[in-house]
């Protein structure tokens, strides 16, 4: 990522079996990286020094991108 991330920016993250995308304030920042992965994945967020950090599931500030939706719990199929 070639800008600087700041506070009162809206982050977001964006990930599809192997390729990992990230946004700022709804602007894709490049490049994409591609992700190797097998099994469950988990979204983990660290902060430090007082930081504060607002996440959100469900609700958007920007539209994600095609193809996306919120992150889903997963369910067993049988």
């Amino acid at each position: 990522m070639s800008k600087t991330l700041c506070s009162n920016q809206i982050k977001g993250f964006a990930y599809d079996h192997d390729t990992f995308r990230i946004f700022v304030n709804g602007t894709e920042q490049e490049p994409s990286s591609r992700v190797p992965t097998r099994g469950t994945v988990f979204p983990i967020f660290y902060v430090d020094e007082g930081a504060i950090l607002d996440i959100q599931f469900s609700t958007f500030y920007f539209p994600p991108p095609e193809g996306y939706d919120r992150i889903l719990l997963e369910k067993s199929l049988i």
